[in-house]
């Protein structure tokens, strides 16, 4: 599985999500030029997606890398979202 190299993982009152994806989203190729999707595509489209469900993060992932392939994938993709929906805080904590 893939792994981000940037701010560590965690849960906060404010909400978060855990992103587990294998190699095939990062190195997947492009057909015309055969540059690979790579951590920095990734990290720009994540940082886009934190409003939405889990299930539509991992489905946009795929999606993004698929269509960076020009739907020709020469391995597999594996996308699991894991959110902690945000939490508010009562009046007595």
């Amino acid at each position: 599985m893939g792994r981000n190299p940037g701010p560590r993982p965690g849960w906060s009152s404010t909400g978060g999500a855990l992103i587990l994806f294998s190699d095939g989203v990062t190195e997947a190729r492009n057909g015309a030029d055969r540059s690979l999707y790579g951590d920095e595509r990734l990290r720009r489209l994540v940082a886009g997606l934190f409003d939405l469900p889990a299930v539509a993060m991992a489905e946009a992932i795929r999606l993004a890398a698929l269509a960076f392939t020009g739907g020709r994938l020469s391995d597999d993709i594996v996308v699991l979202v894991m959110k902690v929906p945000h939490t508010r805080r009562t009046a007595s904590g």
